[in-house]
């Protein structure tokens, strides 16, 4: 067990959690903390936008209100509200500047051993598994409390090296806080003039007693350091490291020199003045906290560094140079340091006093905690014994917010919930679950659980079905089966000695599907169905494009889309061609495919990203016997040809309600050989698609083989 500092987003709540201690994943290290750094900034920033009413929340994230506002408009007002709600419910881990000693080592790691002290990104918590990548080794002469300030002073860092500073040089720095301090010291290292500039008093004198120039914004303007400091010529460049409404990078571009350069470290207003840079030819550029690799999958989760010749930085080699420059005695943190607390005390002592608080305050952990627990009981557990018992693995965005909330209405009895992510026990003792875990063998094993729902990430999906499969329990696999042709093997094989598995196609399910399927009833094998995805950009560098760990786009969501078309047309695909766009054939996200069915019936589904997000997701005409049905965004249904009223619902429903209440029956409906037929002929058709694309030819089902 340990205990981690979360944060609510509905009111700004801060409170400590207990948990399962994280597993290291293979390319992860599990440290337990020694000390953590409060950077005032970020961390009251978050406080302060989560203790917000709602329409100040509006105000600092308009464009995140836009978006809800075209949610609801393609979604429905009720479906869009429970969506928000349940991601306000979810709690955040605070903290980014973490200290300790290195307890387990993924199996995928290299050039760390068990006692290394270590700095890296976790949170506030007694223990933490990050990324190898983000998390660098600490000299022997820099102390535990100074290297908490390493992660920070690394965000200065890669703000200097954006601005390409070279020896002698005048560089401003606006906003004298944690980072711009250590921004500094930094460029002080660097051989260059530093001059400070805050509004602070308190600022700008620690600012001074480290040796450094200082004026105050208060008491001069741009134009007037432009005159007195830098002569009329300016200066060379200006970091900008303040949080701040006021649009300083103007103030930025008046007191900088022809050809100067600006990056933007901080949070400042965005209203630029086209006319500084114009008449200038000033370059300005925003930095991306610790350096190349942040945000980046491959390089964070998978573990693929950047070959050094081509990228000299990465965030680790940042957070290393800055390491060395304290052991070289070129930044200076004690007079940084505020106040210190221990873990216990840390919501009364800073979370709740902060804003007094000032520069950085450090929390110190108990050297006796322990995470050798692997299970925490909840008390408010309930068993339902007319519905199955339940025991989940997974605890990502899909199970808090969608998997749970329907599980909950369906009054299901859910046992288990097995996860190393921190949200996992604030899940439980929302939704009643008796326990948390970390050791998904005890899932397994446990003889009261019934049926096993798994959530976790795609890449882990098929070695997670075939172990639950060897129990003789019920199986819930949410999208997609597997991710390669020889997983697919492996579960067919499995599936031969139990049978009792269900893939997660719940779009079958939803209401307006049952409409439709009695108005085509008897008409399955004259089908022509054209369905459109207006699927949506998704980062190149998202886990789910990951082809290792997310399997790409039509595996991980064009399997939904055959699955439904092979539920209408109440036949098995024969035929399919399909074109796609790109390199990666599985992350394709431009996809036309044509499927004919063994009864005659037809399908073209076309899977595109590049529309706009203010049209609907998903329609689907369905064309037969001089009868046309139309299905917007499985909220609207249209018929043509028809004498049935329309049907408007005010809500979006795609059927998870519906077959999470079956799920909970454990219902013939789910769990029957025809219907997990069908979902593994869903896999197969997924995989001759992306074949299809690749040799560029109509493959026939019966002659594939995988």
């Amino acid at each position: 067990m340990m205990k981690l500092l979360l944060q609510s987003l509905k009111d700004g709540t801060t409170f400590i959690q207990e948990s399962v201690s994280p597993l290291a994943g293979p390319n992860q290290i599990l440290v337990k903390s020694s000390c953590s750094l409060v950077s005032p900034g970020t961390e009251k920033m978050l406080i302060q936008f989560g203790r917000s009413n709602p329409l100040d929340k509006i105000k600092q994230q308009p464009e995140k209100f836009k978006e809800v506002l075209q949610k609801i408009q393609n979604e429905g007002l009720f479906h869009t509200l429970d969506l928000v709600k349940n991601k306000l419910d979810q709690p955040i881990a605070l903290g980014y500047s973490n200290v300790g000693r290195v307890q387990h080592i993924g199996s995928k790691v290299q050039g760390f051993k068990i006692g290394d002290r270590v700095v890296s990104n976790g949170p506030h918590a007694e223990f933490v598994a990050v990324s190898k990548h983000l998390c660098c080794k600490i000299p022997d002469n820099v102390s535990d409390e100074q290297a908490s300030f390493a992660i920070l002073a690394s965000i200065a860092l890669q703000g200097i090296r954006l601005l390409k500073v070279e020896l002698g040089e005048k560089i401003v720095v606006m906003g004298l806080g944690l980072i711009g301090i250590l921004a500094c010291q930094i460029l002080k290292a660097s051989g260059c003039e530093v001059i400070a500039v805050d509004v602070s008093d308190e600022a700008l004198s620690l600012a001074k007693s480290l040796g450094f120039k200082t004026y105050s914004s208060k008491l001069q303007t741009a134009d007037e350091l432009f005159q007195s400091e830098f002569f009329g010529i300016g200066a060379d460049a200006v970091l900008i490291t303040a949080s701040s409404s006021q649009p300083l990078v103007n103030e930025a571009a008046q007191m900088t020199r022809k050809r100067g350069r600006i990056v933007l470290v901080g949070v400042v207003g965005n209203e630029i003045n086209r006319d500084y840079f114009y008449k200038k030819e000033l370059s300005f550029q925003v930095a991306c906290s610790y350096g190349p690799g942040r945000y980046d999958s491959s390089y964070e989760d998978l573990g693929n560094d950047y070959p050094i010749a081509f990228v000299r930085w990465t965030e680790q080699r940042n957070i290393e140079s800055v390491l060395q420059l304290m052991a070289n005695g070129l930044i200076q943190t004690e007079p940084l340091v505020y106040k210190l607390c221990p873990f216990e005390k840390v919501i009364t002592e800073f979370y709740n006093q902060l804003d007094e608080l000032k520069w950085g305050n450090i929390i110190q952990y108990n050297p006796q905690s322990s995470e050798n627990k692997t299970i925490i009981h909840f008390p408010h557990f309930k068993i339902n014994k007319d519905k199955a018992t339940i025991g989940i693995i997974g605890s990502g965005s899909f199970v808090s917010s969608v998997i749970l909330p329907s599980l909950q209405k369906s009054k299901a009895t859910i046992k288990s919930i097995c996860s190393s992510q921190f949200q996992s026990a604030a899940l439980a003792q929302k939704y009643s679950i008796h326990k948390q875990l970390n050791d998904v063998d005890q899932i397994y094993q446990d003889p009261e659980i019934d049926l096993i729902l798994i959530a976790n990430r795609h890449n882990a999906h098929a070695t997670s079905v075939i172990k639950a499969l060897q129990t003789d329990k019920f199986v819930f696999i949410e999208k997609p089966l597997c991710l390669t042709k020889k997983e697919f093997n492996d579960i067919q094989n499995a599936v031969s000695t139990n049978s009792k598995l269900y893939v997660g196609y719940n779009r079958n399910f939803a209401p307006l599907i049952q409409k439709i399927k009695q108005y085509i009833k008897g008409f399955e094998q004259q089908l022509n169905i054209v369905y459109t995805i207006n699927a949506g950009v998704i980062d190149k560098g998202h886990w789910t494009q990951q082809i290792e760990i997310g399997g790409g786009r039509i595996l991980g969501e064009v399997c939904h889309f055959v699955s439904l078309c092979q539920e209408l047309c109440q036949s098995e695909v024969e035929l399919i061609s399909a074109i796609g766009n790109g390199t990666e054939v599985q992350a394709n996200d431009q996809v036309s495919i044509q499927l004919k069915f063994k009864n005659g019936s037809t399908a073209s589904i076309q899977y595109l990203s590049n529309g706009s997000k203010k049209a609907p997701k998903e329609n689907i005409k369905l064309f037969y016997s001089q009868k046309i049905i139309d299905l917007n965004n499985f909220k609207t249904l249209k018929a043509y040809g028809l004498s049935i009223r329309n049907s408007w619902f005010n809500k979006m429903d795609k059927g998870h309600d519906s077959q999470f209440l079956l799920l909970s029956q454990l219902s013939d409906q789910l769990f029957n050989p025809s219907k997990l037929i069908s979902d593994l002929h869903t896999s197969k058709v997924c995989f001759a698609i992306i074949d299809s694309i690749e040799k560029k030819q109509m493959i026939h089902l019966d002659q594939y083989e995988i």
